[in-house]
């Protein structure tokens, strides 16, 4: 066991005891248990050890092993929703935590999402990653293919010594992962529960559904989801964003569903769930990014009001937004501010930002041609360093974008010169030209981005 490490135990209501552990200090913030956990095998791992050390370095970072799994009981006689969320209780109560920022990793973050619904004076924050509102029988038929094949793998391999069937949920997991972390996972999966409680656990895992729940959410929310997440799919963490109220969906550029500490995405998580956390108080910066920045505004948006009317207005406004937002999360985007007619969005790439603008205009043009009415939207890509700050970009470049969006048509798309080459692999582009920026040294060159 680590010597560092202080180990305590507390006991539920209906007998279970419970392991939970306490680093750090400051604010605290509680981290609802996901399945294969075990407090001190994670404590010295290459896969979960920088997620512990980076969260007790900025909080008083609460995490426990739930009934079934790590050092807690593991023969009990229920293993479902409700015990987890028991156990969620019991382990804050014996903390003395009255309120605190709450964590939901995987499965863990519909338990804390319940947790937030009968407790919503206590959560202060809550943070959803890798997370999903309905389980696997949830999804369609085939999700339960995929459940009746993990269910036989975990009854032939979860406790032998071939590798081979354990092997399989490594790759899925951290599918990035070196060596040394998958023979690592691939121990973390016997030592944490016994084949009889993986496949308890499974059971209950794809049967989980807080889609009405969800909804009810009042706590500030962010959603944290990997865009090539083999576990729990990418569209799952969009779905549950969707549902929540005001939540934010910050998409992460990996394939893993446990980051791993070399990963840009896992330094984005820890900037976004810190800044989020410490809910601006501290005034931090973030370092600069190198990043793609894409704004849109519906062009004589105040003529249309005059034309149609406030109640119409409201209605297509409703539904601007919608189209927007629904093409930014399928795109990967994140939303970083939203004006009234129009939004400010960072991409983790020009091809990502330069495909959600074609979509946008294309899901316009169509939604003109079959309904007879879209507003007219001009749109704005750009790259450069900004600085993030409190949820939004700062510095130069995002100066500069505003100025090439102020200089576009509706419908138009207008690029910065510099990503002309990333958008000849989207669509066929107009001839250079420039653009007297007001505030701007110097004119800026542009092309039009030929979308129809």
């Amino acid at each position: 066991m680590a010597a560092d490490l202080d180990i305590r135990f507390c006991t539920t209501d209906d007998g279970v005891d419970l392991a939970y552990a306490i680093t750090g200090s400051g604010s605290p913030l509680v981290k609802a248990a996901n399945w294969m956990s075990h407090l001190d095998f994670d404590h010295e791992s290459p896969v979960w050890r920088h997620f512990i050390e980076a969260l007790s370095s900025r909080f008083s970072y609460l995490r426990y092993d739930e009934r079934g799994s790590g050092l807690s009981d593991w023969d009990v006689e229920s293993l479902g929703f409700d015990d987890w969320v028991t156990d969620l209780e019991t382990v804050v109560d014996a903390a003395g935590y009255e309120r605190f920022a709450l964590l939901g990793v995987s499965q863990g973050g519909a338990v804390a999402i319940e947790y937030a619904i009968r407790h919503p004076a206590r959560v202060s924050h809550l943070i959803l990653f890798g997370a999903y509102a309905r389980g696997r029988l949830h999804r369609g038929p085939f999700g339960r293919q995929e459940f009746e094949v993990h269910q036989k793998l975990m009854e032939i391999g979860w406790g032998t010594d071939e590798r081979a069937f354990r092997n399989v949920f490594t790759k899925m997991f951290i599918p990035g992962g070196t060596p040394a972390q998958h023979e690592w996972f691939d121990e973390l999966m016997r030592r944490s529960t016994s084949t009889e409680n993986a496949v308890r656990f499974q059971e209950t895992f794809v049967r989980i559904n807080v889609t009405s729940e969800a909804q009810r959410v009042t706590t500030p929310t962010l959603v944290l989801h990997a865009t090539g997440d083999h576990v729990v799919p990418f569209e799952e963490g969009r779905r549950l964003a969707s549902l929540i109220p005001n939540a934010r969906l910050v998409p992460l550029e990996s394939d893993n569903h446990i980051l791993l500490e070399h990963e840009p995405a896992w330094h984005r998580f820890l900037a976004e769930v810190s800044d989020f956390v410490t809910d601006s108080g501290s005034g931090r910066a973030h370092e600069a990014a190198e990043v793609t920045l894409l704004m849109t505004d519906i062009a004589g948006s105040t003529a249309l009001i005059e034309a149609i009317g406030d109640e119409a207005w409201v209605n297509v406004l409703a539904w601007h937004d919608r189209t927007v937002r629904g093409e930014v999360a399928r795109h990967h985007g994140t939303e970083l501010d939203h004006t009234g007619d129009g939004f400010f969005v960072s991409f983790p790439s020009p091809a990502a930002a330069l495909r959600c603008a074609v979509s946008i205009q294309r899901s316009l043009e169509a939604h003109r041609k079959s309904a007879g009415f879209a507003p007219r939207v001009r749109i704005a890509v750009n790259k450069g360093p900004v600085t993030f700050h409190e949820h939004s970009a700062r510095g130069r470049e995002v100066h500069v974008t505003a100025r090439i969006l102020s200089a576009a048509d509706g419908d138009e798309i207008l690029v910065a010169a510099a990503l002309a080459p990333e958008a000849l692999g989207v669509a066929a582009t107009g001839p250079l030209r420039s653009i007297d920026a007001k505030g701007i040294e110097l004119p800026v060159d542009v092309v039009e981005v030929r979308w129809r």
